[in-house]
């Protein structure tokens, strides 16, 4: 797969910029996979969504991370919201790399799920005026009560 996202690993490389560390944790060199998968802004974010949904994750390597999350969702209902939260997650964690090169700020991780819950919120009332199951509709009516902005 080519890589297309314009990291700061990849622009160093190619001479567009001198300093190729994480914009979000300053810690490594800013590759996809360190940014989405090892940064701990990223990995803080993705536990307080998951945290959110309930969804319990003892493996945070980044081989299949995405993968683990979006299976421990039972159902096709659940499954589907889960990937779109996940989108979600990686849309406005880019933004905040966004935000940390342009406005030299970094948003806190809490403002990521606050964005992401609404954004879900929208997502999941669609899924609800469609006709569920019981359990479904429970546990769509569960993530609507846990959201909180």
């Amino acid at each position: 797969m080519h890589n297309r996202l314009q990291t700061r690993s990849r622009l160093a490389k190619i001479g567009v910029c001198q300093e190729d560390s994480c914009l979000l944790c300053g810690c490594y060199p800013e590759t996809r996979e360190h940014l989405f998968f090892q940064c701990t802004y990223s990995q803080t974010c993705l536990k307080d969504i998951m945290e959110w949904l309930q969804i319990k994750v003892i493996n945070w390597e980044k081989e299949g991370t995405w993968r683990r999350l979006a299976r421990q969702a039972k159902g096709s209902v659940s499954r589907s919201f889960v990937w779109a939260v996940l989108a979600a997650a990686i849309y406005y964690i880019w933004m905040a790399r966004i935000d940390a090169f342009w406005n030299m700020k970094v948003p806190h991780p809490r403002s990521i799920l606050k964005k992401v819950m609404i954004d879900s919120k929208h997502r999941i009332l669609e899924v609800l005026n469609r006709k569920r199951t019981c359990k479904d509709r429970r546990w769509i009516e569960d993530i609507l009560s846990r959201i909180n902005v």
